[in-house]
């Protein structure tokens, strides 16, 4: 069974930027953790699939300055509950870059699929 994601009053803090956008190439991809070996050795046991570097494209912003309508931003998905492929699209909240010339980093256990566009809109109403 999943994990639920991060109920979003307490990812929003967080959030920098939030992003309707596409994924249109997959950058860099990050050397996976070995799976978690089970009693009997087999691999049953979960792990976090590898971080990725993927570039958006941006169809709206619905929150934040980071980037604006058109424009295609490169995004770090952290070591995860997912993968992202060239094509996922929906909504994306953005962190705040790691480092001064790091790309955002993508929020959510799940990335686009995390939180529904109408959850995000009321999460941001609240301020």
């Amino acid at each position: 069974m999943a994990i639920p994601p991060d109920p979003i009053d307490e990812v929003m803090p967080d959030v920098r930027c939030v992003v309707i956008g596409e994924v249109t190439h997959i950058l860099e991809k990050w050397k996976q953790a070995p799976l978690p070996k089970g009693e009997d050795g087999a691999a049953d046991v979960p792990g976090e699939l590898a971080k990725q570097k993927v570039r958006l494209k941006v169809a709206e912003v619905l929150f934040g300055d980071l980037t604006a309508v058109g424009d295609e931003i490169e995004v770090i998905k952290p070591d995860g509950d997912y993968v992202l492929r060239v094509g996922n699209h929906g909504p994306f909240l953005l962190g705040d870059p790691m480092a001064r010339l790091s790309s955002p980093t993508i929020l959510g256990r799940y990335g686009p699929d995390s939180y529904r566009r109408d959850v995000i809109e009321a999460a941001l109403a609240r301020g």
